[in-house]
């Protein structure tokens, strides 16, 4: 985790301070020079960091190292250390993964375990009405803190690969709708979308699979990484040279 960092004057030049200022769900970068250096504040009250909080399950666990890589230092990203499983678990613990954290933006996903089905069920862990009543209570709860918040789709499946390695299953048909539903309720609050599901659909995805059509390979794992830092640094106003 890099550390906040404040800027100094060099001996050519006066002390600046520069800080990240919250308007609205944006963070604005403030740059202040003083020519009296009795009246430059404790830096620690101005700690110039964005506050990242990633939330999801083994798909975000496998790839957050990349996140990190590539996010400049300015970035403090943080992630719960379990598997965040299905929304009916996201819904139950969010308030301590994020009170805790207390994140200006918060980078969010479930739903493959949602859509999974389990050895001798006939019915997904949940049903797309008890996927959207668990969304519902996550994104009232991000909602009410005013943190800005980016929804992720859930990433592509190889559902013949799935289905024949693994004792649980999977159904494209049933991934395509539960994203669909996702994203019009993030809508619905105000949510940016960062449409992982799409951005890795138009890449050769196989390629990026492991063989239990879910999980993915080292490349496949830096590209989400990639794409997710991408979606960060998009949505905060943040000046990158300071």
């Amino acid at each position: 985790m890099s550390e906040c960092r404040d800027a100094r004057g060099s001996e050519n030049s006066p002390p600046r301070l520069d800080s990240l200022v919250q308007y609205g769900h944006s963070a604005i970068h403030v740059s202040v020079t003083y020519h009296d250096t009795a009246q430059i504040p404790d830096p620690h009250h101005f700690q110039l960091c964005m506050k990242v909080t990633l939330i999801g399950d083994s798909i975000r666990l496998n790839a957050q190292s990349f996140v990190r890589d590539c996010l400049p230092p300015l970035f403090q990203v943080s992630a719960p250390a379990v598997n965040c499983e299905s929304s009916r678990k996201v819904a139950a613990d969010i308030r301590d993964w994020v009170s805790g954290a207390t994140p200006d933006l918060v980078h969010i996903n479930c739903g493959l375990h949602d859509i999974r089905y389990d050895p001798g069920q006939n019915n997904p862990v949940s049903s797309p009405q008890e996927y959207a009543t668990n969304l519902r209570r996550i994104f009232a709860f991000l909602k009410a803190t005013g943190v800005c918040v980016i929804w992720a789709t859930s990433t592509p499946i190889n559902e013949g690969w799935h289905n024949s390695n693994k004792l649980s299953r999977r159904y494209l048909a049933d991934l395509v709708e539960y994203n669909r539903l996702s994203i019009d309720l993030a809508l619905d609050y105000g949510f940016h979308i960062n449409d992982l599901f799409q951005s890795l659909s138009d890449t050769s995805v196989e390629a990026l699979l492991l063989p239990d059509g879910v999980h993915f390979n080292h490349a496949g794992n830096a590209l989400i990484g990639q794409h997710v830092a991408n979606a960060i640094q998009k949505h905060c106003a943040y000046v990158s040279k300071l």
